[in-house]
């Protein structure tokens, strides 16, 4: 028998079938991190001779192959965070020369080659996340990836940009300023060419915590886009979406509790969409740590002209809503399961323009 192996199918019992045997045997090769890059599916997988490392399939047994063996021997590279840019895949992996880095392929084992080394030598630049963790630590905007990353203990976890070039590989800005501060750099999401994100800069004058930021690719362009939440106290953005030309998110604010808010990029133009919840209590809820983060990151998708998202009053409970990007057009689809129970909805997805 075989272990977890990579499986196609065509929708039908007869056309689902195993692809290839990777890692031969019981033990299996788990396949994760599947991605789609030019029409051909790239993947992780760790067999007994290179460990885990990249593949790629077009879908075909003859077709499905080890890309290169980048952490030579049998420990892996571990590859993740895919992403197309500039026809070229790029990806988190590791190696004993220089640690986890930023890398990219052509799909050929002479084109599969470290971007830059950021953290010299071999400590990790990158984080080791995958596509269930707190994320969207990469994505384009314009002729650059941008990306989180680590230079050294000294600076700590900034704003990246590349262009696919070592010399392009840069810091966009030392955000939390000091010796080991991280200004933690996450759920970058690109609006037209403006890049928004979730920050902190807990090293100035106010003390602003994890708070709404957007950037141009400057570091005079990056800046913290409205403190939703003043002071110390997180308002926590999550759900990032683009939706009709503005960002779309949930934050918390004390007197509205945690709801849906939108942007156009400036701070005037960050507003509330609707208290669904009135009052103190939030109608939208933000990341639990002790969970998997994409959960919730991914409880927000669009279809057909709306933005539909989960989100709770004491009357529904958690259910399935839908918003325009105005406060009349924002309410509940149906409640699934009546009354204050709650279904639950979560990892919503648009396939084909329905919602699942």
């Amino acid at each position: 028998g075989t272990g977890t192996e990579l499986w196609r199918s065509d929708g039908t019992f007869a056309g689902t079938r195993l692809l290839k045997d990777i890692n031969f045997g019981a033990a299996g090769s788990y396949p994760t991190e599947m991605y789609n890059h030019n029409g051909i599916v790239y993947f992780a997988a760790g067999d007994d001779v290179t460990g885990r490392e990249l593949w790629k399939t077009d879908g075909t047994l003859a077709g499905t192959v080890l890309v290169k063996d980048i952490y030579t021997g049998t420990v892996g590279s571990e590859p993740r965070q895919f992403v197309s840019f500039n026809g070229s895949l790029y990806f988190v992996a590791r190696n004993a020369a220089n640690g986890r880095e930023l890398w990219k392929t052509d799909g050929t084992e002479a084109g599969t080659v470290l971007v830059k080394d950021i953290n010299t030598g071999a400590g990790n630049a990158l984080r080791a996340t995958n596509g269930g963790e707190l994320g969207n630590y990469f994505t384009v905007v314009g002729n650059a990836l941008f990306f989180t990353a680590t230079a050294s203990a000294a600076q700590g976890e900034e704003l990246w940009k590349t262009d696919g070039t070592d010399a392009g590989t840069v810091l966009v800005k030392d955000i939390n300023t000091g010796a080991s501060l991280s200004s933690n750099p996450r759920y970058l999401t690109a609006v037209g060419n403006q890049l928004f994100f979730v920050a902190n800069d807990l090293q100035s004058s106010t003390l602003i915590n994890d708070e709404l930021w957007i950037s141009d690719g400057t570091a005079a362009g990056t800046t913290m886009l409205k403190e939703i939440n003043p002071g110390n106290h997180p308002s926590n953005p999550n759900n990032l979406i683009s939706f009709k030309g503005l960002l779309y998110f949930s934050a918390y604010e004390p007197a509205t509790g945690y709801e849906l808010w939108k942007s156009d990029g400036t701070a005037s133009g960050t507003a509330l969409v609707k208290d669904i919840e009135p009052g103190m209590q939030s109608g939208m809820q933000p990341y639990n740590a002790n969970e998997l983060i994409k959960a919730e990151q991914n409880n927000i998708a669009t279809a057909d002209g709306y933005l539909y998202f989960a989100a709770s009053t004491a009357a529904t409970g958690k259910e399935l809503w839908k918003s325009d990007g105005t406060a009349a057009g924002t309410g509940i689809t149906t409640d699934v399961f009546s009354g204050t129970q709650s279904a639950d909805p979560e990892r919503l997805t648009n396939a084909n323009g329905y919602i699942y």
